[in-house]
């Protein structure tokens, strides 16, 4: 028993020692900030690590970019203008260069592709290389992709144009002065064509021509017109054009009863007067002062005013179309809207001829009407229209929408601007007044009013200017004027000596940058530098 009771006794000492053991290991706090510390520094390595392999990945990234995006800018823009297509470098190798210089070649992953047509090229390529990771894969990400892609063109993507054109007698004067050229050559409408001509042709290229019958879907989307360009010429009204001016609501002239004139401008007598409908063949159309403070047009507005058929210079005899109010024995000084090539508006403005007054911001209005989108319906009615135009020009302004255009104005003017007259309604309201109108000059101070003042006229310019810059559009504009251009010690325009017609058309350009004078600059530099900004290279994001 005694022997027993001792066992026992040790036993119970031994579980008390190792109780007493795991109770001084559980309180025992030595030693617990370094496992915190192992912990953080483990944590810290890792995310340190991160930052590592993401900077190399971002680094990765930029530099495959700036190849891809030298690559297509190299590629459409490869062959100069007028070189030949079977004398060049294939395009598609020279951006397969660039990477092969660069050690990157086996990283494109589609392309390279260059579409051309006409005078337009786009170029793009994708490419992506996986980047091994030091201490992401300690999270279980053993590479990165660095994807890159870039796509470049040469012209433009959707572009409007409105070049407006002032066409006032002042016109036939020589270059820089106000005597009349001694001959047509030396007179600034001769310049103005030369130079308008070339900015057309240049600004539509990328349009290119009609794709082959047998092209693809691609070719075909390549080839489809990206650029539109509006013609409105100006001087003391503006011919809206039979098509165009049938899409507007006009308060139509026309009148019932007798009608007729002999020879000599008398009426008939009344066995030999004629009966019928007469109608104010015009196509001229004068805006309310309220629209120069809105962009767009809406055929449900107030009916537009008509101008009238008449000769209100000459005091006698037959009308001269010179003349006219609103000519109306041909169409060259009619509205182009949204043409897709050259041709035609080149024809037009190789025979335009200078005469009457000067209404800038008419012209103005018009060119900034045609690039609204409210007149979209309108544009679309016309025959002229191409199709890829068909509903969607004029597109939405940039910054409101996926589908929007870029839109130009490019403003011209070598004067200042005049009154803007009419016949009064009272004077032409029966049948045989109308008549008479259409073939014999009738005006007398009592026949004819002031719509606007030219003092009114800049106020209205500025208006509309306002408009279109708010919206987006950028402006630019052109003087021709006889007097030098002031300037003061900073170099800006001198307003106690500019002519009203300077300062109006200063102030109504985007910026002072987009001012332009034929004073310090021939007219057919100043558009090529216009068309060469319109229609830059650039990467096409």
């Amino acid at each position: 028993m005694p022997t027993m009771y001792k066992s026992n006794s040790r036993n119970s000492r031994a579980r008390d020692q190792q109780i007493n053991i795991a109770k001084r290991f559980v309180q025992d706090e030595d030693g617990s900030i370094l496992i915190m510390t192992i912990l953080l520094l483990v944590t810290m390595l890792i995310m340190g690590g991160m930052a590592v392999d993401f900077m190399r990945f971002e680094s990765r990234r930029a530099e495959i970019q700036g190849v891809a995006d030298r690559a297509v800018l190299a590629a459409a823009n490869l062959i100069p203008t007028g070189a030949k297509e079977d004398e060049a470098v294939s395009r598609e190798e020279i951006a397969l260069d660039y990477f092969r210089k660069a050690g990157l070649e086996d990283v494109i992953t589609s392309g390279p592709r260059v579409i051309t047509s006409g005078g337009s090229s786009s170029a793009y390529v994708e490419a992506e290389v996986d980047i091994n990771t030091y201490y992401l894969r300690l999270a279980g990400i053993d590479h990165l992709s660095a994807p890159a892609e870039s796509r470049a063109i040469q012209g433009n993507g959707k572009t409007e144009v409105s070049l407006v054109l002032d066409i006032s007698g002042s016109m036939r004067f020589n270059l820089h002065n106000d005597y009349d050229a001694s001959s047509f050559a030396n007179s600034r409408m001769y310049e103005l064509q030369t130079a308008a001509k070339d900015f057309v042709t240049k600004v539509l290229e990328p349009n290119g021509a009609e794709p082959a019958a047998d092209a693809s879907e691609a070719d075909i989307a390549a080839y489809a017109p990206r650029v539109s360009l509006n013609l409105v010429t100006y001087s003391g009204h503006v011919n809206v054009g039979k098509e165009l001016f049938d899409q507007l609501n006009v308060d139509i002239d026309e009148a019932t009863g007798n009608y007729g004139v002999d020879n000599s401008g008398d009426y008939l007598s009344r066995r030999r007067r004629e009966w019928g409908t007469i109608t104010n063949e015009s196509q001229c159309v004068i805006f309310p002062d309220s629209a120069y403070t809105t962009l767009g047009y809406s055929p449900t507005s107030a009916p537009l005013r008509q101008v009238a058929d008449a000769d209100y210079v000459t005091s006698q005899g037959r009308v001269f179309q010179n003349y006219r109010l609103c000519r109306s024995d041909e169409t060259d000084e009619a509205i182009i809207v949204h043409a897709h090539q050259a041709g035609a508006i080149n024809t037009a403005i190789g025979n335009l001829v200078p005469r009457a007054s000067t209404s800038i911001h008419l012209g103005m209005k018009w060119g900034v009407t045609l690039l609204d989108p409210s007149m979209e319906t309108i544009v679309s009615n016309l025959s002229t229209t191409h199709e890829t135009f068909q509903n969607d020009r004029p597109s939405p302004y940039v910054g409101s929408s996926a589908d929007a255009s870029l839109k130009y104005i490019v403003l011209m003017t070598d004067g200042d601007n005049t009154s803007m007259s009419d016949i009064r309604k009272s004077s032409y309201n029966e049948a045989r007044e109308i008549h008479r109108l259409r073939e014999w000059t009738r005006w007398s101070s009592n026949d004819v009013e002031t719509i606007t003042t030219g003092t009114k006229q800049d106020t209205l310019l500025q208006n509309i200017c306002t408009e279109a810059k708010d919206a987006g559009v950028v402006v630019y504009t052109i003087t021709m004027s006889s007097n030098a251009l002031p300037l003061d010690s900073d170099g800006a325009i001198d307003r106690r000596l500019a002519t009203n017609g300077q300062q109006a058309m200063h102030d109504c350009a985007t910026s002072p940058s987009h001012f332009y004078s034929s004073q310090s600059q021939d007219l057919s530099s100043i558009f090529n530098s216009i068309a060469e900004q319109i229609t830059e290279l650039r990467l096409n994001l």
